[in-house]
């Protein structure tokens, strides 16, 4: 079941130790200012403080749609969502 976008309490972080987003049920890979996928020119949103996870693209290919629950999420949390919401 589908029930969150991103934990903005668990963001992601290098290095298993300090990764607290593996124990987010989020779909969304939040990430602040201690990951360095932060560098928006390896990110598939760079407008947005999270990345999709591969869960996103799982849900994708499920409903036979290419990129379009991803991109309608995405507009979503950037319309919707802010850092901390």
């Amino acid at each position: 079941m589908l029930y969150t976008i991103a934990r903005y309490d668990l963001p992601h972080r290098d290095g298993p130790d300090a990764d607290l987003d593996m124990a987010s049920a989020g779909v969304g890979k939040v990430l602040d200012g201690q990951s360095s996928a932060r560098d928006s020119r390896d990110r598939r949103y760079p407008d947005l403080p999270w990345e999709p996870k591969a869960a996103v693209d799982a849900l994708t290919d499920g409903f036979g749609r290419e990129g379009g629950l991803t991109l309608r999420a995405a507009e979503h949390a950037r319309d919707h969502c802010s850092d901390g919401d």
